[in-house]
């Protein structure tokens, strides 16, 4: 959290700037997937979800760039911003060779998703979005809320995806998005995904 907040400051004091209403042209996208224990026998719609959305969009490195973050009970770094539209897809890909295990912790993979947006691969001048796919039962919802604000203040667009289960909270992923919201069963995560309006 410090390293985050750190982060924050200096993007605030450098005088970083980032577009709050870029289109969908030219922007740094960070997919967020729910790797939780919830999530397990699902992970391979999950994966199609995230392939789904890159192939509505040609990755380059002078247009959108996107990157993988998995999250339970830690973050995990599966792809970097990428405009390499095979290479997205194999990283992609194996995350079906990880099982969702343990609690719902969303602050890990916002600051690490937002230290590969800010960060070398990050582009200047151009927007940043988060997408977050999860049934939205977090265990840390305070602590993902108020990192969640500092984002939108400094104009890093946040949409989710509410994955219905039994557990849903669908109020939650309503609240912490930048009115950029759908909701979706498993079976047409993939489908549903692509309604996502990044482009206002």
């Amino acid at each position: 959290m410090k390293t985050l907040i750190f982060l924050l400051l200096a993007v605030i004091t450098s005088g970083y700037n980032i577009p709050k209403n870029n289109g969908c042209l030219q922007v740094d996208i960070m997919l967020v997937g729910d790797f939780s224990g919830s999530v397990m026998g699902h992970q391979q719609f999950v994966t199609d979800a995230f392939i789904s959305f890159a192939n509505s969009f040609e990755l380059s490195e002078e247009g959108i760039k996107m990157g993988i973050v998995k999250f339970g009970d830690r973050a995990q770094l599966i792809s970097d911003l990428n405009s390499d539209q095979e290479d997205f897809k194999k990283k992609a890909m194996t995350l079906n060779y990880y099982f969702p295990v343990g609690n719902t912790m969303l602050q890990s993979a916002l600051e690490l998703s937002v230290e590969k947006l800010l960060g070398s691969k990050g582009r200047k001048g151009y927007g940043k979005m988060i997408v977050i796919v999860s049934d939205g039962a977090v265990d840390d919802p305070m602590e993902s809320l108020k990192i969640i604000g500092q984002l939108k203040q400094l104009g890093i667009k946040i949409c989710t995806v509410l994955i219905k289960t039994e557990m849903t909270r669908p109020e939650y992923m309503q609240y912490i998005s930048s009115d950029c919201y759908v909701e979706s069963d498993y079976e047409n995560l993939a489908i549903e995904i692509k309604k996502l309006d990044i482009c206002s």
